[in-house]
């Protein structure tokens, strides 16, 4: 542990900060999917504005961010860390979108997948995207 505060500290104040807000989002977005439904949290959070912060870096920074501080939220699936980090682009004046996917595994059991696409590229660490059928998109409602 110690050593992981080292490194923390060790990071600019800008990284620190972004690393922080990530883990902030992170577990925010937990407890919202513990207590509110899906729909009416997704309803809610796609009127969000987008917000600049200074000074934005890549949109593959912001969702490193989510990811390294998601190993610290017990419970931060791809749902989670694809809101968290809808929320972070956002702030950060990057386009995001929420995009979820389906498929059938090998024993024909059905699984789901989210994950973020900003500028039209995928920028959620590399799980297979492309085993999973992309579900529609209704409209701008999933794009901040």
């Amino acid at each position: 542990m110690l050593i992981r505060l080292k490194k923390f500290l060790s990071l600019e104040r800008y990284d620190q900060r972004i690393l922080l807000e990530a883990l902030a989002l992170l577990i925010w977005a937990r407890l919202l999917l513990w207590i509110v439904p899906f729909p009416a949290l997704h309803r809610r959070l796609s009127h969000r504005r987008v917000r600049k912060i200074a000074p934005p870096k890549d949109p593959q920074y912001y969702m490193n961010s989510i990811e390294r501080a998601a190993r610290y939220v017990p419970g931060a699936s791809c749902l989670t860390q694809s809101l968290a980090a809808r929320w972070l682009l956002a702030h950060s004046g990057h386009d995001a979108t929420l995009r979820f996917g389906a498929r059938r595994n090998s024993a024909g059991k059905f699984e789901a997948h989210a994950w973020i696409e900003s500028n039209g590229q995928i920028i959620s660490r590399p799980t297979p995207h492309a085993e999973f059928s992309p579900l529609p998109s209704s409209s701008s409602d999933n794009k901040l």
